[in-house]
């Protein structure tokens, strides 16, 4: 399914009503969920083989584990036949709407019949989908997509 960025600015900023949201393409394509769900198990086993096993502070925590499967996610797309990017994010939040817990995760849309619907990802080894409570999409100031 095809998403203009147009529409899923729009989809952004109703879910994330405070966040600066930045799209740097066009177009998407969103896929089922389950292809996500695979990328995120290769994306564990690829950073195990390379060492990458667990969060190291200020060298590989939050932000660096959800750059690295967006670039992951970016480089399969790349090698794939798609015609267009994958809707595979970064947001930052505050876990649990506290101002003093910062956060970096992933999100994505994901097609859910004829519509698509935004999921947030832990990037993290030992995680995967998870979903922010209404107050946490509140608090989420960045999206990059």
């Amino acid at each position: 399914m095809k998403i203009n960025n147009k529409q899923f600015y729009s989809s952004l900023r109703s879910r994330y009503r405070s966040a600066k949201v930045y799209l740097f393409d066009a177009e998407y394509t969103a896929t089922d969920r389950s292809v996500i769900d695979k990328a995120y198990s290769q994306f564990i086993w690829q950073m195990r083989l390379v060492g990458l096993t667990m969060w190291l502070a200020n060298k590989l925590d939050c932000d660096k584990w959800a750059w690295l499967f967006k670039a992951y996610v970016t480089v399969r797309n790349a090698l794939s036949k798609r015609s267009n990017a994958l809707p595979v994010g970064i947001i930052c939040y505050h876990v649990g709407a506290d101002k003093s817990k910062p956060h970096c995760i992933n999100a994505y849309a994901h097609t859910d019949g004829e519509e698509f619907s935004i999921v947030e990802l832990e990037p993290q080894p030992k995680s995967g989908t998870k979903e922010l409570t209404e107050e946490e999409r509140k608090t989420v100031w960045l999206a990059v997509f």
